[in-house]
């Protein structure tokens, strides 16, 4: 309480956020939930889950997403599963498919998950598999 007082209190850049979307209680619980989400984002608490665990209603924890992160719960957890993707994709002693990759990081739907790669990072998950496998095998012979 004493860091919300304190946050409501002192002018800056993200108050407004903090008054309009779910209120301080609001912008508070998703920076909870964004943890229990960064900890596991492929198996993650079901959202009432969370939104209990941090206290609030479950609309409030969805308006303190739009407040804090300017997304929704389920984008922001998305995004940090196509980062996890990304990691495994890119990294040059990784085994397994394309497909291996999606569902360890909790994508069931292969044709979305190759969609929503491709608008995120400009390429599709193949090529970066490739051109991180073709590094490592450059890196060897070299």
């Amino acid at each position: 309480m004493l860091v919300t007082a304190l946050l409501l209190a002192q002018p800056h850049d993200r108050a407004e956020a903090m008054v309009r979307g779910g209120g301080a209680r609001g912008y508070r619980a998703a920076g909870v939930a964004a943890e229990a989400l960064a900890c596991d984002p492929v198996a993650p608490p079901r959202p009432e889950e969370l939104a209990r665990d941090a206290g609030v209603s479950l609309r409030t924890l969805q308006e303190g997403f739009r407040s804090r992160f300017g997304t929704s719960l389920t984008a922001y957890q998305r995004e940090l599963r196509l980062e996890r993707a990304h990691r495994a994709l890119s990294a040059p002693d990784g085994t397994g498919t394309v497909a291996d990759v999606a569902l360890a990081c909790g994508f069931l739907h292969l044709g979305r998950f190759a969609r929503d790669y491709r608008l995120r990072y400009g390429i599709t998950p193949s090529t970066t598999l490739h051109a991180s496998r073709g590094a490592d095998s450059a890196a060897r012979r070299g």
